[in-house]
């Protein structure tokens, strides 16, 4: 994937969601997927509860809550904050930053991921402008009622989907990370090794020129 996309992939997951979706194919060759829904009804919720209860913006702190290296690189943060920035109001910067800049990361890695199996991936959360109107401006004892992570969402499917799968706790896509061998180990987080792996694919793919290539 890293020698195709000529990139860094971003995140370890997105080589999960290729391999998911190459089972899913000969299923269907057009998937849903939930992108949007953490960002409309702020799913992310370590972070929002922190800006919803920050008196004033703190890049560290966010940073901290936002990103999974061990490097600081707080001006890399800022730098794609800085659009955002001038909202001054903690909630309010978050939830355009993750609206806008983060959700177009993950459509990015959704399509890229999908499409190098001939899948179509569609975001119906991304995609119904009218939910997106109406989210505008609702506040975020609406989006997390009681403190229930996407309250709006699971009040509208409470018969619909199974309650085990309605109150499980919220996970992401792990991937394990540290029990893969990267070459060269180093003493650092297995996030970390997983960047410096992209780098090193990337370094071997330009001395061998593949970088010349045009993939298709």
């Amino acid at each position: 994937m890293i020698q195709r996309r000529r990139e860094p992939l971003s995140v370890p997951n997105e080589v999960l969601i290729y391999k998911m979706t190459h089972e899913a194919k000969s299923h269907s060759s057009v998937l849903l997927s939930g992108e949007g829904a953490d960002e409309l009804f702020f799913g992310y919720d370590r972070i929002f509860r922190w800006a919803a209860g920050a008196r004033q913006w703190d890049l560290a702190e966010f940073a901290k809550l936002y990103s999974y290296g061990t490097h600081s690189d707080l001006e890399i943060v800022e730098d794609a904050l800085a659009p955002f920035l001038p909202l001054k109001e903690p909630l309010a910067i978050v939830s355009h930053f993750f609206q806008v800049a983060h959700l177009h990361g993950l459509l990015r890695r959704l399509d890229n991921s999908t499409m190098l199996c001939s899948v179509e991936a569609r975001a119906p959360f991304v995609e119904q402008h009218p939910l997106i109107e109406r989210m505008a401006g609702v506040p975020y004892d609406y989006r997390m009622q009681s403190g229930e992570i996407k309250a709006p969402l699971k009040r509208i499917f409470r018969d619909l989907i199974p309650t085990p799968v309605l109150q499980r706790k919220k996970v992401g896509f792990p991937v394990p990370l540290d029990r893969i061998p990267f070459q060269p180990t180093t003493n650092t987080s297995p996030m970390d090794r997983w960047l410096e792996f992209n780098l090193a694919v990337l370094g071997a793919d330009v001395e061998t020129g593949h970088n010349k290539k045009v993939v298709l």
